[in-house]
């Protein structure tokens, strides 16, 4: 049985344009909604997935993480009817302006590029591929350690166990990456050391070529994965209670 909220298109006849319109407006329409639905789930899920994102930050506060927590749903509802004006807007006929050229002004702002752009621009695809593949070998390396989360939060990408063990922020030349490791770490390779807490040192690390992703890097992500578990485990260890044992009272003697 067909849905009746669903378009039906009849197999052959003659159609009025009108007629055309209004079902493929209603195509429109449902295409949206089950768009909307799955790329709100997509958004929570990310938008949610940041409750660690200042646990290496202590130049922001416990007031600012609150307030930054509550607003997340009201970000989310401010997203959800951007995308359905947009939309509305679209259907009305209002083409698109500011982001992209309309076609008829495309042409006199249309420029070939000169052999310096050229060279440029296959320099630049080279190293987006570089950085791809480098990408592709941290994620590799990660993966192998165990079992952990993987998520996107703001412009960067979290590996996590019970707290994050580092992070990759892509630049436009190379990958940053943040790695958190119990000592200080003296190497050329080791760009900045931040103390993360009292436990926890960060250290960030510029990757520009997948042949840059092994020893002693492989090694120091390593260390990083266990030491999340590690710290994880004693922390769990402290919040168990402590049993005493009961003594009873000895009983009076008689005289």
């Amino acid at each position: 049985m067909a849905d009746p909220e669903s378009p039906s298109f009849p197999a052959h006849g003659p159609v009025s344009a009108s007629r055309l319109n209004q079902r493929s407006q209603a195509l429109l329409r449902e295409c949206f909604g089950q768009f909307v639905g799955r790329l709100h789930k997509a958004v929570h899920i990310s938008v949610h997935a940041t409750n660690d994102l200042f646990d290496f930050n202590e130049h922001v506060s416990m007031r600012e993480v609150a307030d930054f927590r509550v607003r997340r749903d009201q970000w989310l509802l401010e997203y959800e009817r951007t995308l359905r004006m947009l939309y509305v807007r679209r259907i009305g006929g209002t083409p698109r302006s500011g982001r992209r050229p309309d076609p008829e002004s495309a042409p006199p702002t249309f420029h070939l590029l000169d052999p310096l752009d050229q060279e440029m621009q296959v320099a630049l695809i080279r190293k987006v591929k570089d950085l791809q593949l480098a990408w592709e070998r941290l994620l590799e390396t990660a993966i192998s350690l165990g079992d952990q989360r993987i998520y996107a939060s703001h412009k960067s990408i979290m590996f996590s166990r019970q707290s994050c063990y580092f992070f990759v922020r892509p630049k436009r030349k190379f990958l940053e990456l943040c790695v958190f490791l119990g000592r200080e770490l003296n190497s050329p390779q080791v760009r900045r050391v931040d103390r993360a807490s009292k436990s926890k040192i960060v250290h960030i690390i510029q990757i520009r070529h997948r042949d840059e992703v092994e020893t002693p890097v492989t090694d120091w992500l390593r260390e990083a994965y266990k030491l999340s578990g590690a710290l994880a485990s004693k922390a769990g260890a402290k919040s168990k209670p402590v049993s005493r044992a009961t003594t009873k009272p000895k009983a009076s003697r008689r005289s």
